[in-house]
Parts: structure tokens; C-alpha cells; sequence
């Protein structure tokens, strides 16, 4: 009797939460990125991004990056996702 080879998984699509709510007047946002290995989570990064001239930037970087990398994401910001080009269905 032969065994069969598993069939490889398929990619896990990330997600995206995003919530406008209330933070601290000093933070543009508040980022959790959670990795996943085997389906399992292995981290949960946090990130409070401060209101400054580069938050719009950072912000970019951390939720696309993690995005492209499978991470899922979740955004807590008192922005509305139109004001920080986040295309949301």
C-alpha cells in the first residue's frame, strides 16, 4: 500500500480590518500585523505609528509590506480609509 503525497496547500489570502475609532490625540495609528505558519499564528507584531509628517508613509509601508507577505492586518486610526487611500468593499 503506497501513501499519497499530501497536496500542497494553497497561498492564505490576508486580510484586512480596518476600524475608525478613538486613540490617543499622539498616534496616527495603531497597527497589529499577525504572521501565520502552517495555519497556526506564530506573532503578533503592534506598531503606534506617532502623528508626525511621516505616518502617512510609514503607514503605507507596514500595511502593504505585510499585506504582500500574507500577514494580516488590522488598523485602528481615527482616519477614514478614503483619507488614507485605503481601498475598503
Amino acid at each position: 500500500m503506497s501513501k499519497s503525497k499530501s497536496q500542497p496547500r494553497k497561498p492564505r489570502k490576508p486580510t484586512l480590518a480596518y476600524t475608525v475609532g478613538a486613540i490617543p490625540p499622539e498616534l496616527f495609528a495603531i497597527i497589529r500585523i499577525s504572521w501565520y505558519s502552517a495555519g497556526r499564528t506564530t506573532e503578533v507584531e503592534e506598531y503606534q505609528l506617532p502623528e508626525d509628517e511621516d505616518a502617512m508613509a510609514q503607514f503605507h509601508y507596514l500595511v502593504g509590506s505585510a499585506l504582500k507577505q500574507a500577514g494580516d492586518v488590522c488598523v485602528l486610526t481615527e482616519y477614514q480609509p478614503e483619507d488614507l487611500g485605503v481601498p475598503i468593499d
